[in-house]
């Protein structure tokens, strides 16, 4: 019986080895993906870099167009510079036309008060 008994023992554990290998491979097996499953993740990867790539582009066309945009911001702004330096020369030139008209008027107003003092003394001799 001796030997029927370790016998006995050696099937039980071999029978406990058997039902711990078969539950890690069935916890095993969730973890795997199914061929399907794989293709699947595949077609999404395409999808997706293809949308990436539509993306890239639409990126790169409106650099492109922000780029052409802030030339024409940048040539705008000189035109307005350019128009400002016009204005300031404008009103420093008005200002000059009115101080030589103002100058002007009073060598005018000067001559005839001169005038006026040669005539009544010329008058008076």
């Amino acid at each position: 019986m001796l030997g029927f008994d370790k016998y006995d023992d050696l099937i039980d554990k071999i029978d406990k080895m058997i039902e711990t290998t078969k539950n890690a491979a069935v916890t095993l097996s969730g973890f795997l993906l199914g061929a399907e499953v794989v293709i699947e993740y595949k077609e999404q990867i395409e999808t997706l870099g293809a949308d990436l790539k539509a993306k890239a582009e639409t990126v790169a066309a409106l650099k492109l167009d922000l780029n052409g945009k802030q030339v024409i911001k940048t040539e705008r702004a000189s035109v307005v510079n350019s128009l400002d330096k016009k204005r300031i020369l404008h009103t420093k030139l008005g200002t000059s036309i009115t101080a030589t008209e103002t100058s002007i008027k009073n060598t005018e107003d000067l001559l005839v008060s001169y005038e006026k003092d040669q005539r009544v003394g010329n008058s008076r001799r």
